[in-house]
């Protein structure tokens, strides 16, 4: 019973904590127009007024943001339920994350400073520290975001299709596919960027593990409704949007390498910056590479990454669209996770084996990766930049 209470006034806490960040971050910046979140505020008016087609792509955090907003149609109003809506989301993911790992550890101190390290899990930025530059998130692939409410507003979600499609990878349940195919229609009209990756990484895990068998051809079900979903909301975006802003010229999608990352950052850094922005989980995946080529789990985490860059590096938006950056998204949650099953792994190695010389190094660059984080976090407050 105690623990229960504490736990609950440590989701209270955290949940108006981040409250005051979503609202520092949003009202603080000397151009709010600059904000992510004063665009999806916009689009939440322009929602309500009929201005903008209801149900033009994702719309539920939209929708949610007219609600909690009370049909505001102050853009700044609109921006404060959002706001709360983002620290609803990422206490919720909080929540996820420590149901996961009470299950590792006992010791509910570990794992509250465990689960509250994974909030904050960011990339080495190591450009920022090699060059003259000004950006600290930008020329990185960053497994957290701050500003992008949308993403934000996504990851519990995400999270809960992960875990859940993994339950199906384990051992296929017929009866999860309904599960299954709610949480990817959540996914994909909250923000389709994590389903993009779901729908390659989800059905090759699948065929590695059941091949061609009746559990595989059944478990595309739910892939081939989610992708009539994402087909009809392609239209949304790329054909009714053009009708409702006929000020813009024509968008679409178009083939290239690293098109977007090269107008801004050179792409000999390409490399490197990978390798600092994942460094612990590459050095985890190259330390245990014999043991979790029999991991469905970690492969698939693996899977859903290589696929997120495979999509950002080789698809960009045209038009008025371009600079949008909506094929990096996806970036996000999927590195996110295989930061998520690294840790997992790590915590467990570190219960069988102990403290080793091996695990001391990853735990230490894991460690690293969370110190950055916080660097972005006060960076954020006290200049009001995060670029």
């Amino acid at each position: 019973m105690k623990t229960t209470r504490r736990n609950n006034i440590t989701l209270i806490i955290l949940f108006i904590l981040l409250c005051a960040l979503y609202g520092y971050i949003a009202y603080s910046l000397p151009m709010p127009q600059d904000n992510d979140m004063y665009g999806h505020a916009t689009i939440a008016k322009e929602m309500l007024t009929g201005e903008r087609p209801y149900f033009s792509g994702p719309f539920i955090m939209y929708s949610l943001a007219i609600l909690f907003s009370a049909c505001s149609q102050n853009v700044y109003i609109i921006m404060g339920a959002i706001c709360i809506l983002l620290a609803m989301s990422t206490t919720f993911k909080f929540f996820i994350i420590r149901s996961q790992i009470d299950e590792i550890v006992n010791n509910s101190r570990i794992s509250l400073i465990t689960s509250l390290s994974l909030l904050f899990i960011f990339a080495i930025p190591i450009l920022f520290i090699i060059t003259p530059s000004d950006y600290y998130y930008i020329g990185s692939f960053a497994p957290t975001v701050w500003h992008n409410s949308t993403s934000i507003f996504l990851m519990p979600f995400a999270i809960l299709l992960f875990r859940r499609s993994c339950k199906q990878i384990d051992t296929y349940n017929p009866k999860d596919d309904y599960l299954l195919t709610g949480l990817i229609f959540i996914n994909i009209f909250i923000k389709p960027s994590f389903f993009m990756t779901f729908i390659l990484a989800y059905p090759l895990v699948m065929l590695i593990k059941y091949k061609f068998s009746q559990i595989f051809w059944k478990s595309l079900i739910p892939i081939i409704i989610g992708g009539v979903l994402l087909l009809i909301q392609y239209c949304f975006i790329y054909l009714s949007t053009e009708a409702a802003e006929p000020s813009q010229y024509e968008s679409g999608i178009s083939f290239g390498f690293f098109t977007l990352f090269g107008t801004i950052i050179k792409l000999r850094f390409l490399p490197l910056i990978i390798l600092s922005s994942l460094l612990f989980p590459i050095l985890y995946t190259v330390f245990n590479y014999k043991k979790i080529a029999f991991d469905y789990r970690y492969l698939y985490a693996i899977c859903l990454s290589f696929f997120a860059f495979i999509i950002y590096g080789f698809l960009y938006e045209t038009g008025p669209r371009f600079l949008h950056g909506n094929f990096y998204w996806q970036i996000v949650p999927c590195t996110w996770l295989l930061f998520f099953v690294s840790l997992i792994a790590l915590m467990k190695d570190m219960k069988k084996e102990g403290y080793t010389f091996k695990n001391k190094i990853l735990m230490g660059i894991y460690i690293l990766h969370v110190i950055s984080g916080i660097c972005y976090i006060l960076r954020i407050l006290i200049i009001h930049n995060y670029y």
